[in-house]
């Protein structure tokens, strides 16, 4: 076998544009990119294209290999912009998972926000989810809520704020009133929020499966108030 694979006359039958997996029927290499992009949804559409050019042009048709966006550097940082918009155009009409990551709007943080936003806004109604990651720039969220204040976002099923990193055990500031996509979410199931203050009437909290709040506020609340509050969110829940 050793020999066979040595053999200058196999070298054709080694390279990668003749490899046996290149025979598959299109819905099983479809189902395999799709398998690999739950795996590592952020870099299997990449490494997948790299590999050969039938893969790459297969690839290329499929939309929801690039569905998730996630910002991981400053877009002040050459080609980021540009790298963006074409994932953007390849995901299509593909519901997007969406990801900002804490580099993506340090320094200036308002500035790669506001690009940031004018990249995704476009894309809304497609949002099916919108991670805000551990210790990014409150002011920087703060500019892209208020933004979407009056937006619609009719597929987004998560919505993750994350929390600042711990300082010291000193409870977090409250920063901000969270009151985006005027409060009308009707497909969101998952909700994390922190750093902003809720209204506890919103409809948002009307179809929940999975609720995290980090309010210090209510921490200081007294007991009474605390329960009613939750069984009045568990009475709204599915």
């Amino acid at each position: 076998m050793a020999q066979l694979a040595r053999s200058p006359q196999n070298a054709s039958a080694r390279s990668p544009q003749n490899a046996s997996v290149l025979l598959l029927p299109d819905d099983l290499t479809s189902n395999i990119f799709l398998i690999c992009h739950q795996d590592d949804a952020q870099n299997s559409a990449t490494r997948v294209i790299q590999v050969c050019a039938q893969w790459r042009e297969f690839a290329l048709t499929m939309p929801g290999l690039w569905s998730s966006i996630e910002f991981g550097e400053s877009l002040q940082v050459k080609g980021v912009i540009q790298e963006m918009e074409m994932k953007l155009r390849r995901a299509s009409v593909s519901l997007l998972d969406i990801t900002i990551l804490y580099d993506a709007v340090y320094k200036p943080a308002v500035k790669n926000m506001m690009q940031i936003l004018r990249l995704i806004s476009p894309t809304v109604e497609r949002w099916r989810s919108l991670t805000i990651a551990r210790s990014t720039s409150h002011t920087a969220i703060r500019y892209l809520f208020d933004e979407l204040a009056t937006v619609s976002a009719p597929q987004l099923e998560r919505l993750h704020i994350k929390p600042e990193t711990p300082s010291r055990g000193i409870d977090e500031p409250t920063r901000w009133r969270f009151r985006a996509f005027g409060g009308d979410l009707p497909a969101l199931h998952y909700l994390e929020l922190s750093r902003c203050k809720v209204d506890w009437n919103s409809s948002i909290f009307h179809n929940l499966l999975d609720l995290e709040i980090q309010d210090h506020q209510l921490g200081t609340a007294d007991q009474s108030t605390v329960i009613s509050l939750v069984r009045d969110l568990i009475v709204r829940a599915p």
